[in-house]
């Protein structure tokens, strides 16, 4: 019995407000003033809230060097496509050539 937790299954009747992670260090740093006591603590809450700021912003100029390096891949993709296509294209030019040169459709029948 001690270790038996009752199953619920409440379910939100509305989509949760999306919180970034500043926030929720600072949600928290808030909840938890009271446990904050000296200034070595409330030193150590702050190098933390500046260390996700910090990391934040590296993640913003992430997400711009991944939407161009996406961006190169999507180019060199295309480019590789299209010299495969000339490939296909020359490789069909030099068939229907080769079936030319053995043709003997001019040949009269003996």
């Amino acid at each position: 019995e001690v270790f038996k937790e009752p199953i619920d299954f409440k379910v939100l009747d509305e989509v949760p407000v999306f919180k970034g992670l500043l926030q929720i260090v600072q949600g928290k740093a808030e909840e938890y003033t009271k446990y904050i006591l000296s200034e070595d603590d409330k030193a150590a809450v702050k190098w933390v809230i500046q260390n996700v700021i910090a990391v934040q912003g590296m993640g913003e100029v992430g997400e711009q060097t991944l939407e161009a390096e996406a961006e190169r891949e999507a180019e060199a993709e295309r480019e590789m496509e299209e010299e495969e296509e000339e490939e296909r294209e020359q490789q069909i030019e030099i068939e229907k050539f080769v079936d030319l040169m053995y043709c003997r459709d001019s040949e009269e029948p003996n």
